[in-house]
């Protein structure tokens, strides 16, 4: 049986995995952290609130606009859409990196095997829940596709394509800017004198002219220049700063080197590029590998992992093309198999703690909303922001506090932000950061874990 036989079979394998996965994430809905601070502010979105000057937001929109087009379609909101939304530019950017591989190697099989690995390491890190990464990931992968294409043909209008999906991966998240610097790089290398003038031109006029009509747009509405630069930047909201969303999510290596566990074929990367011919191409995939490392630079969520999975496949595909060093067969089997056995018992995992996660969030639900109306004004501290969304609350101060993270401004700066009638929820850790204003409030509800059927512990404050 030849190699690409069996890799068909294990593609074949792990497509099943990866269906069945989606469809147990669509039909035991779990909305997370991040999941409901995006879907709060869609729903104001579409209530007519403005992003950024009414909506208090560090995170650029694009991304949130699209996950939210449900909103535009139906009156009633539909969380698994959205959720089907994000999990298709997942797809999507799967579709494209199996493209750009085939620019590198012919290996089809290879290439279809590896790519949708992508899909499965997405799943694995967080790619269940509603982030902004898949969104940023594909407008960078479509970047890279159509500059890749650029290289071959020199046509103008394909990199002022790439510039406009550089310019669509940064608004849907800052942190998808960082392409811009190995292709930047890559051109300098690649062009020299008029021919280099013409490709930066194009390239500029791409990455610029999304954001300008985001700027006129904006103008429109009063917001200046200055200010309009500090919301797409993420300096917008300026209230305080807290303790921080991240201080505890810093980036060890050693949790890279396990994500590489599902793909253990990364490991023999070091061997294959040592007899890598050294030029610019092989330059160009590294120094993308190493520019996917610096949203790590801000925390060390899982979802940040998903910038990093494409290059570091795409630099695997041409360590196998190029290296003089030929992988023996059956190792090369045996190491993918490891792998889609490692992946298989993950996805498994993902499965049943998301089943059981959608319970459990289904039954606080309830329980919250007989404590507190829905359409209240509340402020969560510790509780998850998803029951902004699941509670329809609305928040204390949309323009200036939004729904943020708990933990992201002061105690202080959130009492005095609550007026009468407001709700404060805060668990048990968070009890000491506000017990000096207790006198302040009257205590609505109060429960340990386990009491009420909660498995949160909860004290519910009414500002007096």
């Amino acid at each position: 049986m030849s190699k690409t036989i069996k890799l068909n079979y294990l593609s074949i394998f792990l497509g099943i995995a990866l269906v069945t996965s989606a469809v147990v994430f669509l039909v035991f809905p779990f909305v997370s952290y991040d999941s409901g601070y995006y879907l709060s502010m869609m729903r104001e979105m579409h209530a007519g609130q403005l992003y950024f000057k009414e909506i208090a937001s560090p995170y650029n929109p694009m991304a949130i606009v699209l996950m939210g087009l449900s909103f535009f379609f139906s009156t009633t909101y539909s969380f698994e859409i959205s959720l089907f939304i994000n999990l298709s530019a997942i797809a999507s950017s799967s579709f494209v990196l199996y493209h750009i591989m085939g620019l590198i190697n012919k290996n089809k099989a290879l290439n279809l095997f590896l790519s949708l690995s992508f899909i499965a390491l997405c799943f694995i890190y967080d790619g269940n829940h509603l982030v902004l990464e898949p969104f940023s990931v594909l407008f960078q992968l479509m970047a890279l596709y159509f500059y890749l294409k650029f290289k071959t043909t020199h046509n103008k209008v394909l990199i002022f394509i790439t510039g406009l999906c550089i310019a669509c991966s940064f608004l849907s998240k800052q942190y998808g800017l960082f392409i811009l610097l190995p292709v930047g790089l890559d051109l300098l290398w690649q062009q020299r004198g008029k021919q280099l003038f013409k490709s930066i031109l194009f390239l500029t006029l791409g990455v610029l002219l999304p954001i300008a009509l985001m700027y006129i747009y904006y103008v429109s509405f009063g917001i200046e220049f200055i200010e309009f630069l500090e919301f797409i930047l993420g300096q917008g909201v300026k209230l305080d700063s807290g303790s921080g969303t991240g201080l505890n999510a810093t980036f060890k290596f050693r949790h890279l080197l396990n994500a590489f566990l599902y793909i253990p074929i990364v490991f023999l990367l070091p061997i294959l590029l040592f007899k890598t011919k050294k030029n610019k191409d092989l330059f160009f995939y590294s120094l993308l590998v190493i520019c996917s490392l610096s949203p790590f630079l801000f925390g060390a969520y899982d979802h940040y992992y998903q910038y990093i999975f494409a290059y570091i496949l795409l630099l695997l595909v041409h360590g196998l093309t190029y290296s003089s060093i030929e992988v023996p067969k059956t190792l090369f089997l045996v190491v993918l198999i490891l792998g889609v056995v490692k992946i298989s018992f993950k996805l498994v995992s993902e499965m049943k703690h998301q089943i059981e996660d959608s319970n459990i969030q289904q039954n606080n639900k309830r329980i919250l909303k007989d404590i507190i109306p829905q359409k209240s004004t509340v402020y969560l501290s510790g509780v998850s922001p998803a029951f902004y969304f699941l509670g329809d609350y609305k928040s204390i101060n949309l323009n200036r506090i939004g729904f943020s993270f708990p933990g992201y401004f002061y105690p202080k700066t959130i009492v005095n932000n609550l007026k009468s009638g407001y709700y404060l929820i805060i668990t048990d850790a968070y009890l000491d950061d506000y017990k000096n204003y207790f006198q302040l409030f009257e205590i609505e509800h109060y429960s340990l874990v386990g009491e009420d059927n909660t498995t949160i512990p909860i004290m519910v404050l009414k500002k007096r």
